[in-house]
């Protein structure tokens, strides 16, 4: 039995050198150059007179269409106290939670001044 020999092994081999260079720009890398000025040109053309050949309406206030105008939204009702909330009396000395807290809240705000500073002199 014999094998029919290969159609690829029946053709002589190429010269890679025959190939040619691919050409970079040809024919398309120029039409999308084109292309790209004629977008630029129309965007320009549709910024300069677009205005004045598409001038805007004037939009008709609410009520002389016959409507009313759209109610408020709803405010939110107040939160209420949790149950643990004791409100602090007049006079009275503040909590030592209270204090802690105040006391916290001076230090994170001294730190914030200090990273301004330093941020100001980097």
């Amino acid at each position: 039995m014999s094998v029919p020999p290969d159609p690829v092994e029946l053709s002589a081999p190429r010269d890679p050198g025959s190939y040619g260079r691919a050409r970079i720009m040809g024919p398309a890398f120029w039409a999308m150059i084109i292309f790209g000025f004629v977008c630029i040109a129309a965007g320009y053309a549709l910024a300069g007179f677009g205005p004045k050949l598409l001038p805007v309406k004037a939009r008709q206030p609410v009520e002389t269409l016959g409507l009313s105008a759209a109610p408020a939204p709803a405010l939110a009702a107040p939160m209420a106290a949790p149950a643990s909330f004791q409100p602090i009396a007049d006079g009275a000395a503040p909590s030592a939670e209270v204090a802690r807290l105040v006391q916290r809240l001076e230090t994170l705000e001294s730190q914030q001044v200090r990273a301004a500073q330093a941020a100001a002199g980097a």
